[in-house]
């Protein structure tokens, strides 16, 4: 399966990274837990105008000795202006993979030691930069606030339009109202998430269409429980600070299936009712010329008056008024399963796309 990377989030958060780096700034990047797959050479292979250098950086004690290795030939102990002044350091992407919270204090400390020897070295060649990831939720706030070292978390950096559009390209399905349909439960599902993503897709669709044995199943895979915290750095939340989203996992693992049922209504009602929309225009066009108009609604109905065109006439008009409105068979018939499943979503209920309601999905994408 393809990287996320080409998406339009994740895209823009690697262009924001490559601008800061080719400006000349350092960059500490924060994540909630594991580093996501293919970051590292998706800006390896965009940071084209320098030399890429990884560095194990678990040990912040031999941070010298790393340096004087892998970056420059420097005399110990190896100050930032030194480092800076070496001219096997212009141009360098230093990679420090590996930092922990215990040894994150003297890395920071470096970091900004260089960062204000850039700051005052005048004009000359561009000076090299790092890029420190930090993951796992035990790291103390940064604190960085220098032009030359600037700070970025990975938070609302993928979003539902980024995994419906990744869902849509990888699950091949020969129906295509039936793939939007599995795209768009995935995006709902995994919201930001395209590690759960990935699992979905890669899941039968009817198993996506009743996820929570997938879901379960995440949640053991995680070490999540209904104790585990809702945090971002625990991976558990994401979105707006103000509207924090819980991941889908953690809301399974907690019981709150009304919420979990409602992303999944969500799903179906934005793939479900333009197609719906779409049906209801056929029949008026096929079916139209013979109506009987205008139509006069009764009060019972809730919406007394009357239908005088056909660009009013209504899914609801062709099933309750039938007789007064003149509609065939061939009209009722089409357009009673359509009037079902929007009732049921404009009620916020749940359609059963595997049993009960799948009879009324197949008349709707027009397959038998």
């Amino acid at each position: 399966m393809a990287g996320p990377w080409d998406l339009p989030g994740p895209l823009a958060f690697v262009r924001r990274l490559v601008r800061k780096l080719r400006g000349g700034s350092s960059v500490v990047l924060r994540f909630p837990a594991t580093l996501p797959d293919g970051l590292e050479s998706e800006l390896q292979k965009r940071c084209d105008w320098g030399q890429w250098t990884p560095l194990d950086a678990a040990d912040a004690g031999r941070r010298r000795e790393l340096l004087g290795r892998a970056v420059a030939e420097l005399t110990p102990p190896a100050p930032a202006r030194e480092l800076l002044r070496s001219p096997r350091f212009r141009n360098r992407i230093v990679w420090l993979h590996g930092v922990r919270p215990a040894t994150w204090p003297s890395w920071r400390d470096l970091l900004l030691r260089y960062s204000d020897a850039c700051r005052n070295q005048g004009s000359g060649a561009p000076p090299g930069v790092f890029v420190v990831p930090l993951c796992g939720g035990c790291f103390p706030q940064p604190e960085l606030s220098d032009v030359s070292v600037q700070y970025c978390e990975f938070r609302e950096v993928v979003h539902r339009d980024d995994l419906f559009m990744l869902a849509l390209r990888e699950k091949d399905l020969p129906d295509p109202e039936y793939r939007f349909l599995i795209a768009a439960t995935v995006a709902q599902l995994a919201q930001w998430d395209v590690c759960l993503a990935e699992r979905l897709i890669g899941a039968r669709p009817e198993k996506i269409l009743r996820p929570w044995p997938l879901l379960e199943a995440d949640a053991a895979r995680r070490g999540w429980s209904g104790q585990t915290p809702e945090a971002w750095e625990a991976g558990t939340v994401d979105g707006p600070r103000a509207r924090p989203l819980v991941h889908s996992t953690l809301l399974c693992a907690q019981g709150r299936l009304t919420e979990l049922n409602r992303r999944l209504w969500a799903a179906q009602a934005s793939a479900l009712l333009p197609m719906v929309g779409e049906r209801q225009a056929e029949i008026v066009r096929e079916f139209g010329p013979g109506f009987r108009l205008p139509l006069r609604l009764s009060r019972d109905s809730g919406q007394p008056g009357s239908v005088s065109s056909l660009d009013r006439v209504e899914l609801r008009h062709v099933v309750r008024y039938r007789d007064e409105l003149g509609a065939p068979r061939a009209a009722v018939n089409r357009a009673s399963p359509l009037y079902r499943l929007r009732n049921k979503l404009a009620h916020y209920e749940l359609l059963d796309l595997t049993t009960d309601d799948r009879r009324d999905w197949k008349l709707l994408s027009g397959r038998s």
